[in-house]
């Protein structure tokens, strides 16, 4: 098509790459993990109660009302594992997650059946981005200095590349750490979500971000189902049995010593990477106790305390 220079000019969302200012907040990673059950993208209680008993009742498609107390049956039973599965697939949930960093996300990506929209890396200011860094690197003073200014280093690159027009941003954003604050819609449903939740609360092999992202989303689910926390469907110190039986063999991921709950073989202490627990791996300048165990503390409380929903 041939040029035309006096049709009107079109506004692209991606206008500001060039020649932005570099901006950057050092985040702690356990703090700026945030987990939000978008408004509108689940259905209520109530709103369960009024199709799911004749969807697991399909079979024998005799009754065509249910009293409050039998629908209230059903759905506990359904959530307890009492009727077919297909039901449970029937409802989704979107989670709005911030705080995340590719390193993070990459691990949350192998669960095909999350549905996923992120923030792209192409076509925005990447050098406005903020860092996330784990607490037990903040903890060691001068390492961190380093890191920061390491960052600060590969931020400024970036800019000379984008702005040298010579470089488009599709390239020049290799050179950024892995370590960006990130955001990302997930979206699930019910058997998916339980099986994602069960498997990063782990804290033997799971790193911190991916258990502070599921114990999150499982509060969520609480928030909105509070009479779910009588079912305790999910223990958040459930035994990793994979880890117990596979912590002495060549292909198993052994960086620390076992937690409590999965202390429960023979092994040496120099089977593992570190002869520590992974809360003794805090920095040289730890706290008494992380951010991540208090964090912690504050989730295992609302996984069981009384709660009403909003």
């Amino acid at each position: 098509m041939p040029l035309n220079e006096n049709i009107p000019k079109v506004v692209h969302k991606s206008k500001n790459i060039l020649n932005t200012e570099i901006k950057t907040k050092y985040k702690t990673l356990e703090s700026a993990i945030e987990v939000h059950l978008l408004d509108g993208s689940y259905l209520t209680w109530e709103q369960l109660k009024s199709y799911i008993p004749k969807f697991v009742d399909a079979t024998w498609g005799i009754k065509e009302s249910y009293t409050d107390e039998e629908a209230e049956d059903i759905l506990i039973r359904m959530f307890k594992g009492e009727h077919l599965p297909g039901s449970l697939e029937t409802f989704k949930f979107t989670f709005l997650v911030k705080g995340l960093s590719y390193i993070g996300v990459s691990h949350y990506l192998r669960h095909r059946q999350i549905t996923f929209s992120s923030v792209c890396t192409g076509d925005r200011p990447l050098a406005q981005e903020d860092v996330v860094v784990p607490e037990s690197i903040v903890n060691c003073p001068e390492l961190y200095k380093r890191y920061i200014a390491t960052c600060d280093e590969q931020k400024k690159i970036y800019k000379e590349l984008v702005d040298s027009g010579e470089v488009s941003t599709m390239d020049a954003r290799y050179v950024l750490p892995k370590s960006t604050y990130q955001q990302y819609y997930m979206s699930m449903d019910w058997l998916t979500l339980v099986k994602v939740v069960k498997q990063r609360i782990d804290r033997e092999i799971q790193p911190k971000e991916d258990n502070l992202v599921a114990m999150h989303m499982w509060a969520e689910i609480l928030r909105v189902y509070p009479k779910l926390k009588s079912l305790h469907l999910i223990d958040i110190d459930q035994e990793n049995k994979f880890y117990q039986m596979n912590a002495r063999k060549e292909r198993s991921t052994n960086l620390y010593l076992p937690e409590p709950q999965d202390d429960k073989f023979e092994y040496r202490s120099d089977d593992f990477v570190y002869n520590k627990h992974r809360e003794d791996l805090m920095g040289t300048h730890k706290n008494p106790k992380s951010i991540f165990q208090q964090i912690y503390d504050f989730l295992k409380e609302k996984w069981s305390s009384d709660e009403k929903a909003d």
